[in-house]
């Protein structure tokens, strides 16, 4: 392989992905690290991997899939290979992969597809702004077996690197799609046969091991969770089914996003399990 510098046309063209304007106009974004990478090349989103030249020896296993997989390689000197990702330490091997997001109605028809009602859960995130919480959460909804993501207007976009790495690769596993509006969105889900289930607490909001008794949290659920800093607002809370909230049994005052949405999805994985 020719060893590619800053100034080679490939590593201009790969560095552009780090800015969201061109990942959008190009529908591609980096996927950083070994273990993104290695998803990227077996669900087929990968189109071109970059690898850092003192790394070449360390990713030799990803270096032969990609070879396999009949996709360019290139030897990008260590410079160059610094402009190309965040990561404060870089693990020495990017991919570029292809990005077609689909559209709430994209997950609704797939989800409704058999015969009777939809199954699973979707999770929803209502103008989520931190990447690392958003990647957490697709990361969380990969794990529990959730059907797929929505992301409402104004969340922070997935393709965003720190997302990406905060996902470990579950961005490559299951639909995260763009949902609009969130209670326009709640509101076809809704209508789809999901029951809507907002994680806040409220005067209102029911015990989230209350909801596990009552069966609350069984069948198709979509959970609804809020922005970091300011939850959920009155109108995302009025379109909802019940508001679940989680009990704190010490003195902890809350927990992380990514915790209480691991908490909800998996009291809906249980019940489905049991």
């Amino acid at each position: 392989m020719d060893l590619l510098t800053s100034r080679s046309a490939r590593v201009r063209d790969a560095r552009q992905l780090t800015i969201g304007k061109y990942r959008r106009v190009r529908g591609q974004f980096l996927a950083e690290g070994p273990q993104a990478v290695r998803e990227a090349l077996a669900t087929g989103a990968a189109v071109e991997v970059l690898v850092e030249e003192s790394a070449r020896e360390r990713r030799a296993h990803e270096l032969e899939l990609a070879r396999a997989g009949g996709l360019p390689v290139h030897l990008v000197e260590e410079s160059a290979f610094a402009t190309l990702v965040s990561a404060q330490t870089p693990q020495g091997i990017v991919a570029v992969c292809t990005w077609m997001p689909g559209t709430l109605a994209d997950l609704i028809e797939v989800v409704t597809s058999g015969v009777g009602p939809p199954t699973g859960q979707l999770v929803m995130a209502h103008e989520m702004s931190d990447p690392g919480n958003a990647g957490a959460l697709i990361r969380v909804a990969d794990a529990v077996g959730a059907r797929g993501v929505a992301l409402s207007e104004r969340c922070v976009d997935p393709t965003n690197p720190k997302c990406v790495r905060a996902t470990a690769g579950s961005l490559f596993h299951l639909p995260v799609v763009q949902a609009g509006g969130s209670v326009e969105a709640i509101t076809a889900l809704r209508d789809a046969g999901y029951r809507a289930l907002a994680a806040d607490v409220t005067p209102e909001s029911v015990d989230l091991f209350a909801a596990e008794r009552e069966g609350l949290v069984a069948g198709p659920v979509v959970w609804v969770f809020g922005n970091e800093a300011h939850g959920l607002p009155e109108e995302v809370i009025a379109a909802v089914d019940h508001v679940v909230r989680i009990p704190i049994l010490g003195r902890a005052e809350s927990l992380n996003l990514a915790t209480a949405a691991a908490v909800c999805l998996y009291a809906t994985a249980r019940t489905a399990a049991s």
